[in-house]
């Protein structure tokens, strides 16, 4: 310490404080080394084991980015491929409708035509029935006119020994 009135350090004192602040230090040194030894010894560990682990998670991305731009390269072949399957499978399900369409135009075809037969047959029976009974009901009218009152007992007469014929012939 300097004194008050400016003198200079006076070493018989103050040599004691320096003496004892390097007793201090050396004592404090000593028991502390072994500890901050080993703080220092395990923090250098956990730094290069931090460190290890650093590249080793570098490498993996760098791996993983190289993945990628592998990936990214071939991309525009693989959307070409499933392009490619997708058209192929789309003319595939066109094919199978239009196959598909033309049986069940045909079908229907078939069906409507069927169906025009059988309409016409009954036609043609509906309307031959129709001319038999117009032609009946015009034999009747002019039978009419024509036969007289025997005429038509002579006709009874006939038609009763025919069917007694028939009968008979059975």
């Amino acid at each position: 310490m300097m004194t008050i009135l400016g003198q200079g350090p006076q070493w018989s004192i103050e040599g004691f404080y320096v003496i004892d602040f390097l007793v201090l230090i050396g004592v404090i040194v000593w028991f502390a080394r072994k500890p901050i030894q080993n703080f220092v010894t395990s923090r250098r560990t956990r730094i290069v084991s931090e460190m290890e682990e650093a590249q080793a998670l570098r490498k993996e991305a760098t791996e993983k980015l190289h993945d990628y731009e592998q990936r990214l390269e071939h991309i525009e072949s693989e959307i070409q491929e499933i392009l490619e399957r997708a058209r192929e499978a789309g003319e595939k399900e066109r094919k199978r409708i239009l196959v598909e369409a033309t049986a069940t135009a045909e079908q229907i075809r078939t069906d409507a035509k069927t169906r025009l037969e059988q309409e016409g047959r009954k036609l043609q029976l509906v309307l031959q029935e129709q001319l038999v009974d117009m032609a009946v009901s015009a034999a009747q009218k002019g039978l009419e006119t024509q036969l007289t009152g025997g005429h038509q007992d002579q006709f009874v007469d006939d038609y009763i020994d025919q069917v007694q014929h028939v009968e008979g012939g059975l």
